[in-house]
C-alpha cells in the first residue's frame, strides 16, 4: 500500500512539473501538436485575438464509418473573452489517394 501511495505522488508530481514545459513551448512557438500518420491527433494552440485571449484545444480522430473520414472536436478554455457557443464539433471525408488529402466531403450521419 505504501508504494501505491509514493508511486501516486510521484505522478502527481510529475504532471505538475510538465505544466510550465507546457506554457513555456506554447509561449514560444504558439502551438503543440501531437499527430499520427493517419491525420488523428490532438493540437494546442494560443488564441491572441482583440477580444479574446485563452488556450484552445483541437482533437481529430479517424471515424470507422468511412475510409478517410476524421472527426474534429474544437474547445476553447479563454481567461479574457466570452466563450459561451464557440465549442464545435464536425466532420470531413478525405480522398487520401494523392500525395496530399484533399476534402471530399461531408462524412455519412453516425
Amino acid at each position: 500500500m505504501r508504494r501505491l501511495v509514493y508511486a501516486g505522488v510521484i505522478v502527481i508530481w510529475l504532471i505538475v512539473m510538465c505544466f510550465p514545459i507546457t506554457a513555456f513551448l506554447l509561449a514560444t512557438r504558439g502551438e503543440i501538436r501531437l499527430y499520427s500518420a493517419n491525420l488523428s491527433g490532438i493540437r494546442i494552440f494560443l488564441i491572441s485575438e482583440v477580444n479574446a485571449q485563452g488556450v484552445g484545444f483541437e482533437w481529430n480522430r479517424r471515424l470507422p464509418s468511412g475510409p478517410g473520414c476524421i472527426k474534429t472536436s474544437l474547445r476553447y478554455l479563454l481567461w479574457d473573452g466570452n466563450e459561451s457557443g464557440i465549442n464545435t464539433n464536425y466532420c470531413w471525408c478525405y480522398d487520401l489517394s494523392g500525395q496530399t488529402p484533399q476534402v471530399s466531403g461531408k462524412c455519412p450521419p453516425f
